[in-house]
This record gives structure tokens, sequence and C-alpha cells, in this order.
């Protein structure tokens, strides 16, 4: 009897520990790979961090651990392309570098050279997905 309520306890804590943390899936849903970027709020420095870049194939996703994060994520995508680039993002301006990979503190608050369009997504526990559509 003990045993089966220790075991039942157990199975709980790794049930609820398993959702307690947050996945942002970034999923391509084009036919050519798109390069991602995402922000995240810092609580430790009070500030917006960027952080790209992420080459998704077409029609795959990558997963990024948040580990207990929850509350707002900003994504971009830039697909590059003979005719010219196509960009997802457009609510809200954070700073990149537009070439090298980054990890930007502050990047809604500096005034940097290079800065592009973000869309906005609630995260909570779980896997929370993004769609890069056509």
């Amino acid at each position: 009897m003990a045993r089966t309520i220790y075991s039942t306890i157990i199975l709980c804590f790794f049930y609820f520990v398993s959702f307690s943390q947050s996945t942002l899936r970034l999923r391509n849903n084009t036919a050519k790979e798109i390069y991602t970027s995402y922000v995240v709020w810092n609580n430790d420095n009070e500030c917006w961090v960027s952080k790209g870049w992420y080459k998704i194939k077409p029609y795959k996703y990558e997963d990024f651990d948040l580990g207990n994060y929850y509350g707002t994520v900003y994504t971009h995508a830039i697909q590059h392309g003979v005719s010219g680039d196509i960009k997802w993002g457009d609510e809200k301006l954070f700073c990149i570098n537009p070439i090298d990979a980054f990890e930007i503190y502050y990047a809604g608050k500096l005034n940097c050279e290079n800065t592009t369009m973000f869309s906005s997504l609630k995260v909570s526990n779980g896997v929370n997905t993004y769609f890069f559509h056509p």
C-alpha cells in the first residue's frame, strides 16, 4: 500500500515537472528554408533579449527551451529569395544583427543600427507553437 502511494506521488511529480517548462516551437510552413529569431524578457536584467539566427528547413520546426518562462515572446523570420526577401513580424521593433548569430540584451531600448519587426505570442507551460505561413 505504501509503495503504491509512493509510486503515485513520484509519477505525479514527474508529470507536473514535465509540464512546468515552456517550449517555444517555431514552425516553417513554407517550401523554402527560413532564418528565425525571437525575443524574451530577462527578469534578472529587466530587459528584452533578442536571439537569432536559427535556420529552419521547409515544413520543419525548431524547439527552444524557455525554462519556466511565461508571458510574451516576440518572433521574426526572414526568407531570402531571388526576387527579394520575405519577412515575418509586424508589431514591435527590436535590435538584431542582420548577418551573424546574436544575443542582444536591452534589444528594445538600445539605439542600434539594425532593427526589425517582431510579432508577439503569449507563452505558458508546455509547447507554444508559432507558424510562419507563406
